[in-house]
């Protein structure tokens, strides 16, 4: 058992003790199938379960959560990881089927960067890294936010915001969406750099 709890309670004559465990089992493999749209070694990673390991229902049914969240934090938002057990020969020890069905994804039918000033739009939107068919992949589109600020402020917009891009349906079709990134640029400052010798002044605003 991974986990034992014990609890007592007074009972006529003495104590009756009770004892509830979680079963834990040895995985003697663990075969992944389904995966065809994403790589299997990174599939394998967000698993991160392996053979001769020691396992719980608790803790593959979070395995099985993570494949899910990863596969919905890249575009496939109706994707699940299904279970199958097999005994073996030897009661502590199973081997483990994980099937991944990974549905159909979401497309991008549109971007905008609203509130982006009109000479700097066009940078941020190819800073954005999606376009009008390509997948609808939320972690690809909230790691171009810093990328985004850096540009922002390269074209002296020092305070700028930017804000996390949302993901809009579009008439009501979980299968396609619209891209937004709002953006509060603030205002625009001129950066002059005496002295510098060093560095590229470019490099320090």
């Amino acid at each position: 058992f991974a986990e034992a709890r014990i609890s007592a309670r007074a009972v006529p004559g003495g104590v009756a003790l009770a004892v509830r465990g979680e079963r834990r089992y040895r995985l003697r493999a663990v075969n992944l199938v389904g995966v065809a749209r994403r790589s299997l070694d990174e599939v394998q990673q967000d698993l991160s379960l392996r053979s001769s390991t020691f396992v719980t229902e608790a803790s593959v049914t979070a395995a099985l959560r993570r494949v899910e969240v990863a596969y919905h934090d890249t575009g496939y938002p109706h994707a699940r990881a299904i279970p199958t057990w097999r005994e073996t020969d030897d009661p502590g020890t199973r081997v483990l089927r994980v099937e991944v069905e990974e549905g159909a994804p979401v497309r991008v039918v549109s971007t905008r960067v609203e509130g982006a000033p009109p000479a700097q739009r066009a940078a941020l939107e190819a800073a954005l890294g999606l376009s009008r068919g390509s997948l609808a992949d939320p972690r690809r589109a909230r790691a171009a936010v810093d990328p985004m600020r850096e540009a922002l402020r390269r074209a002296g917009y020092l305070e700028a915001q930017v804000e996390a891009p949302r993901f809009d349906p579009v008439d009501g079709d979980g299968d396609r969406v619209a891209v937004a990134v709002s953006i509060t640029p603030g205002p625009q400052y001129s950066v002059q750099w005496q002295g510098v010798r060093s560095f590229d002044a470019a490099d320090l605003t």
